[in-house]
């Protein structure tokens, strides 16, 4: 592919639709503006291929920046900022620095937040993996419908409306639902937890799908687990059960079979 060394400038300032750096690999540490439509980083026909950034990222607000091919390092040197949307939709990130993001979308592909995150919007995960390995807070809501979120470290949710439809929750970090925020568990799809702790101190309602669990995972319920459908929560990886910590209730508030 061409490779790009940017020591200037790189911007995208007028249009709404996708433009994309197909078959381009972009190094260097001049700026990234991301002002408006979508500008995608994209190697999607040539594997081995490595990007490093390390100068200002700034994705504004109504913009996107789409990882979508080969492999990105964000490091040491480089900024990443703005109100706008990140997408990851078959690259491997690695972020060696603190990013800022408007909202954060995984479909495809690798995320590894190594030095932590901070986020104003929602954080979707439908795909891909997303490996939390340094303390992380998003001030929106967690969207989990699939793929992975691992990693080592803690990722905490500061926004209401987290909802869980699908996917893994794993590693040997935790997932902090802070506050009076609330978790919905829902849909048919499987849910699976290993490892993971999940801390809770809102309601949590689970209202559809099995959790396939197992390896030691640990669930500190400090608010209220309420299981409104027939469901069961099944030690599927084996070794050690889920651990459930409840300082808070466990209630039964619909159905009326077997939960």
């Amino acid at each position: 592919p061409t490779t790009i060394n940017n020591a200037g400038s790189i911007t995208r300032t007028v249009g709404t639709g996708t433009a994309g750096l197909d078959m381009a690999i972009l190094n260097g540490a001049g700026s990234v503006d991301v002002q408006t439509g979508t500008l995608r980083l994209s190697n999607s026909l040539s594997t081995g291929f490595t990007g490093t950034l390390t100068g200002p990222i700034t994705v504004q607000s109504g913009a996107t920046l789409e990882f979508s091919g080969a492999t990105y390092n964000v490091n040491t040197g480089a900024t990443y900022s703005g109100a706008g949307a990140t997408i990851v939709t078959g690259s491997t990130v690695n972020f060696g620095i603190v990013p800022t993001f408007g909202s954060l979308s995984v479909s495809s592909g690798t995320l590894n937040v190594n030095a932590g995150l901070t986020g104003s919007g929602t954080f979707t995960l439908s795909g891909g993996t997303a490996n939390i390995n340094a303390a992380s807070t998003v001030a929106g809501a967690l969207a989990l419908s699939g793929g992975t979120l691992g990693g080592t470290s803690a990722l905490t949710l500061n926004g209401t409306g987290n909802t869980w439809t699908g996917g893994t929750m794993s590693g040997t970090g935790s997932t902090v639902v802070s506050g009076a925020n609330t978790l919905t568990i829902s849909g048919t799809g499987n849910k699976f937890f290993t490892q993971r702790t999940l801390t809770t101190n809102g309601l949590v309602s689970l209202t559809g799908g099995t959790i396939y669990a197992g390896g030691g995972g640990v669930f500190n319920n400090n608010g209220t687990f309420d299981v409104q459908t027939n469901t069961s929560w099944q030690n599927y990886y084996g070794g050690n059960p889920t651990t459930i910590n409840n300082a808070g209730s466990i209630t039964r508030t619909v159905g009326t079979g077997t939960a």
